[in-house]
This record gives structure tokens, C-alpha cells and sequence, in this order.
């Protein structure tokens, strides 16, 4: 079995884990909760090798504490209690809904952080190649973001959601109705940039 870079066995690490999801309020970033652990003595981590800027450590870090909240949304779904949202931006506790937890076998991020495998196997160019794609990906949330804006809307929200809004929208602000160019305009963005970011996922 590969080696985890933590101080405390797995099942002890999913238990503080959730200690600290459930001492929050609201959602918390992994830098912030990598933050949280580190300070907590659980990762085999110093503070200047935090600093050195190693990649392939820090991508071992990442990788196992999304392993290991994969491996608590499991648990917690089973009981039927609690549930996890799971981002890098934002990781949330939640009531269990028993819809969306039947869409986890769907889930590719969640088959390829319970293989540990994946966590050895990666070299520092994969990293590297990652973290542009991350960082390319997070300039896109933002434009996601303005744009869900422009049609009064919220993340989570679907496809078909965003397209009925558009419609209604368009309805509205259309020039033929008194509406005006530039609002349309903004509207026409706004749903280009969202299908695009449905498009986009692979």
C-alpha cells in the first residue's frame, strides 16, 4: 500500500477531518483546512517545506486529504446523516440528500482519488502540467461566476436551468419589448460563457 504523508493513521485523519468540518461554519478552503492539519501536527510537514515550494509533496498532501474526504462523504452518505461538497475552493458539510449521493458512481474525481495508485504514479511534470490547467480552469470559474451574475443565478444550477432563465431574460430585455442592445448583449455573453464552462468539463 503506498505511503500517506500523514503523522496518524487513516481513520483517525478522517475523524479529525470531520471534527473540523463540523466546527466550522459554512464552507473552507483546502488551504485552509491543509492550514488547520498542518497546525495540528497530522501531516509529515514542516513549515519550511511548506515553503520550499515543493510541488510533488504538496501534490501528495492535496491527494491524500481528498482521498481521505472521498473515503468520509462514503461513510457519512451511508449513514445517511451528513454529506460533502468537495471542491479545492470550497469543501462544505451538508445534509444527506439521498439524489445526489446516487450520482458518486458518476463521479471520475472520485474514482481517481481512491486510487491510490494515481498518487504514486504522478511525477513533478504531471504536477506541473496540473497546475496549469487548474490555474487556467480558476480563471475560468471567475468569468462563471460574473456571468451567473448577469442572469440573476447561483451555482449549483444546471444547464436547463440557465437556458430557461436565458430564455426568460431575453424575453424581457429584448428591444422589441423596450428592452435595450446592451443589456441583450450582456445576457448573450453571460450564456455563452456558461454553456462553454458545461462544454468544458471533461
Amino acid at each position: 500500500m503506498p505511503t500517506l504523508p500523514l503523522n496518524i493513521p487513516l481513520t483517525e485523519f478522517e475523524s479529525k477531518l470531520l471534527g473540523l468540518l463540523q466546527s466550522g461554519s459554512g464552507s473552507i478552503s483546502e488551504y485552509d483546512l491543509i492550514q488547520q492539519l498542518r497546525d495540528a501536527n497530522v501531516f509529515r510537514i514542516d513549515a519550511d517545506t511548506l515553503l520550499s515550494g515543493d510541488l510533488l509533496l504538496m501534490f501528495r498532501i492535496h491527494f491524500t486529504l481528498f482521498h481521505c474526504l472521498y473515503r468520509l462523504r462514503d461513510r457519512l452518505r451511508k449513514q445517511g446523516l451528513n454529506d460533502l461538497d468537495l471542491s479545492p475552493v470550497a469543501i462544505r458539510l451538508k445534509s444527506y440528500e439521498k439524489s445526489v449521493a446516487a450520482l458518486a458512481e458518476m463521479d471520475t474525481l472520485y474514482s481517481y482519488y481512491m486510487d491510490l495508485d494515481n498518487m504514486e504514479q504522478v511525477t513533478n511534470e504531471n504536477v506541473e502540467e496540473m497546475l496549469g490547467r487548474f490555474w487556467s480552469r480558476l480563471g475560468n470559474t471567475d468569468r462563471r461566476a460574473e456571468a451567473l451574475a448577469e442572469l440573476n443565478l447561483q451555482d449549483p444550477v444546471s444547464e436547463a436551468e440557465i437556458k430557461k432563465r436565458y430564455r426568460t431574460l431575453v424575453m424581457r430585455h429584448h428591444p422589441d419589448r423596450g428592452g435595450n442592445k446592451e443589456k441583450i448583449q450582456s445576457i448573450n455573453a453571460a450564456i455563452s460563457i456558461l454553456l462553454n464552462s458545461f462544454n468544458a468539463i471533461d
